[in-house]
């Protein structure tokens, strides 16, 4: 294999261990929420934002961290998804939701494009697409609802040990 094109740590959730995928610059490439074999090109190795990127989820799962300053690979998503991930951080703050009809009126598209980019959203967690929302009900997410609904209440000061439970209402 040649030189590495993303560098993978792990990170550990409520939920079980996840990773962490880096450019060779340092920058995030990917965080999956679970576990998952390496492709080719990506290597274990702990790059200089990796403790960052950890302390910070650390603190956004204790409840006391709410934003993050790790350093995104933007230039690896398309256009339109960057716009709308952009636009999600910006108008959607910790604690907040909104739709995806709702995020489409502001970055544009439709709620079907939208749903498209949360689904493709590299950087769960840091990217909040936990936080958008059907207009009926959750929606989806890449992590599972019971994830879901886990963060949408942490976000909500709803304290719990399981990660299925219903104290979130739209």
């Amino acid at each position: 294999m040649g030189k590495a094109q993303k560098y993978c740590s792990y990170l550990d959730f409520p939920w079980g261990r996840g990773q962490a995928f880096f450019t060779p610059e340092g920058l995030l490439a990917e965080i999956s929420l679970v576990e998952r074999d390496l492709k080719e090109g990506e290597v274990y190795k702990t790059v200089d934002n990796t403790l960052l990127l950890q302390r910070e989820i650390k603190a956004y799962l204790s409840g006391k961290g709410k934003d993050f300053t790790v350093p995104l690979d933007l230039e690896s998503v398309t256009p339109y998804r960057k716009k709308v991930y952009i636009t999600l951080k910006e108008k959607v703050p910790y604690g907040k939701v909104i739709t995806y009809k709702e995020l489409s009126i502001f970055a544009g598209g439709s709620a079907r494009s939208v749903g498209q980019a949360m689904a493709n959203n590299p950087f769960s967690i840091i990217i909040p697409c936990h936080r958008v929302v059907g207009v009926n009900g959750l929606g989806g997410f890449g992590g599972g609802l019971s994830v879901k609904e886990y963060l949408l209440n942490l976000e909500n000061g709803v304290r719990s040990t399981h990660l299925t439970f219903s104290n979130f209402h739209i």
